[in-house]
């Protein structure tokens, strides 16, 4: 009996393979760390935490967890197990080492676990319509939850400057009393914010804002307007027979693109209508109904007065792929007359438009235009390309692209590549660095474009190893929000450990009437913009009935110019000094 045990266990232990120890010690070495985060309160990456985890106690939860993973009941569980330990690890610790080499490592880690994990996988069941609608709805309401939180907690705090917040929150003031986008704070001076940006897409939130009128509506209509991109989105991909799971990663992957969120957190936009009404354009020429792709490609044009170029390369795009020639043609020619006559009231009637971020492109001495940028590229191609690969752009053609693990590239349909020519145009070519940065609004448009190229170019792939990519590429999305994004949770922690901050500040500021006009520190102008007259302290040459100064961020020194018969003391306390200018003056 004894003899007929041990040829069973020799039996057993033949059957040990050298991948079923390596796959096990791996995931005993993500459990491990998982449950170290887990318990630790310091961060993986200091020295407490290695104090805190000696050889012996890393070494004594290794070989535990891994003996319990030896046990047959574990055999089918491992694959997942390997899955969700490393990535849990990820999620946990991405957050505090916000270095996005960390990510890359991260991402291209998970993939090739998925890449593993999925081998052999026939992905033959879906998952049913109403869970994947559901997962899907959860999914962009919290996303567009946590970004309302954020950035309300940031105004409440007082940490909004004037630009690009305290701007519009006085110009839908004015909208909702005159009409007008007015504002006094974005020039030094009473002007149509439409002298600097034409902009008219604004005036389907006043309907909003006439009913709920508070700078928070706008931060909230923001969050559901950059999370209703998943609507369009959906559709798209239901157009092509994708998987319920395919769709509901696609989801997930347009939450993962960095600048589809960050934007968000410099506060409202009028590029934030970009991306579901690029989106909603996109459906429509894919269901090829005319009258809506019009009615879209207006609304897009809507938005701002450079947004007609994103027109211009769809037009350009059903031209050359001749997936519709008539289309494209009325499209571009749309665009350009719009693109024209916008740009040229604008130079003549308001501030200009801002081709000045096209500097580089200028080499004649004289202000860049659009002819002369066009003139430059052809003129000399290796300029152009290194303009547009600059080692500071690298990480962000990385952040933009990781999340689709880079999919719009890999396609036999070349006229496609159309379609990544605003990135090119829009991020890649300027010099003006908030261009190519995921924090700020100009990557709202071109997400898209990625966006739709990624649902295009996954819709050549046949089911099953679409559903692997789109499953990776969910993976990694989530970990690129995770790294990016996650820490900003801190706002919501800190807030409440302030309150004596916030509340000083909010006592100070009532003292202020509401019909004074007032200069103030760049974080108090949304706060007290819903008035006539409001300029930011920090630049403005005019006069006012009251000076607010921010001392959180300013020096003793700058109270002195105060301190005289001219002005009389309202407030002051450590965070928030109150001046009113004395009539007599």
């Amino acid at each position: 009996m004894t003899k007929e045990k041990l040829a069973a266990f020799i039996s057993e232990l033949k059957k040990i393979t050298p991948e079923m120890v390596i796959v096990r010690l791996l995931t005993a070495w993500a459990v491990m760390s998982v449950f170290q985060n887990l318990i630790s309160q310091n961060i993986f990456t200091s020295d407490l935490f290695f104090s805190e985890f000696t050889l012996v106690k890393s070494a004594v939860s290794f070989v535990i967890i891994f003996a319990v993973l030896c046990i047959p009941v574990f055999e089918n569980m491992i694959k997942p197990l390997l899955f969700s330990s490393f990535f849990l690890m990820f999620w946990m610790t991405l957050p505090e080492k916000r270095e996005f080499g960390y990510c890359i490592g991260a991402c291209i880690l998970m993939t090739l676990i998925c890449r593993y994990v999925f081998s052999g996988v026939k992905f033959d069941k879906d998952i049913p319509k109403m869970p994947a609608y559901i997962m899907t709805t959860v999914v962009a309401a919290g996303v567009g939850t946590f970004i309302a939180a954020v950035t309300i907690i940031l105004y409440k705090a007082y940490w909004t400057p004037t630009y690009d917040f305290g701007i519009f929150s006085q110009m839908f003031y004015y909208m909702k009393e005159t009409l007008q986008p007015l504002t006094t704070c974005e020039r030094d001076e009473l002007l149509s914010h439409f002298a600097v940006h034409f902009s008219p897409v604004y005036y389907l939130l006043l309907p909003v804002y006439f009913v709920f009128p508070s700078p928070i509506t706008l931060l909230v209509m923001q969050s559901v307007i950059i999370s209703s991109g998943v609507i369009p989105l959906y559709l798209l991909c239901r157009k092509y027979k994708f998987s319920n799971l395919t769709s509901f990663c696609a989801s997930v992957v347009y939450f993962g693109i960095p600048g589809i969120v960050g934007g968000n957190f410099y506060y409202i936009h009028e590029n934030v209508f970009l991306a579901p009404f690029l989106l909603w354009l996109f459906y429509f020429i894919e269901k090829n109904k005319a009258v809506p792709v019009v009615v879209w490609a207006l609304l897009v044009m809507s938005v701002k007065e450079d947004a007609p170029v994103y027109i211009i390369f769809i037009g350009l795009y059903l031209l050359f792929s001749k997936i519709n020639i008539r289309l494209g043609a009325v499209l571009t020619g749309i665009a350009l007359v719009y693109f024209v006559i916008v740009t040229g009231c604008i130079e003549k009637f308001g501030d200009g438009a801002m081709f000045n971020r096209f500097d580089n492109f200028s080499k004649d001495g004289k202000p860049a235009t659009m002819t002369g940028v066009i003139l430059t590229v052809f003129r000399n191609p290796a300029y152009f390309i290194s303009e547009c690969f600059e080692n500071g752009k690298i990480q962000f053609f990385i952040q933009f692209f990781l999340p689709v693990l880079f999919l719009p590239f890999f396609t036999k349909h070349y006229s496609r590549f159309i379609l990544l020519c605003p990135v090119i145009l829009v991020n890649l070519m300027s010099d003006y660095y908030y261009q190519h940065d995921m924090g700020y609004q100009y990557v709202f448009g071109p997400g898209a474009f990625v966006v739709y190229l990624t649902v295009l170019n996954l819709s050549d792939i046949e089911n099953v190893k679409r559903s692997k990519l789109a499953i990776t590429a969910a993976v990694c999305s989530a970990l690129v929000f995770s790294s990016m994004f996650v820490s900003k949770a801190d706002y919501l922690k800190t807030y409440a450990l302030h309150m004596e901050e916030h509340n000083s500040i909010a006592q100070a500021l009532e003292l202020v009437p509401d019909d004074a006009s007032v200069a103030a520190s760049t974080f108090f102008v949304a706060n007290l913009s819903q008035r006539d007259e409001i300029y930011e302290l920090e630049s403005t040459e005019n006069e006012a009935d009251y000076y607010i100064i921010d001392l959180r961020v300013a020096e003793g020194s700058e109270l002195e110019k105060y301190k005289t018969s001219e002005y009389e003391e309202i407030c002051i306390n450590p965070y928030i000094a109150i001046y009113k200018r004395n009539q007599m003056s």
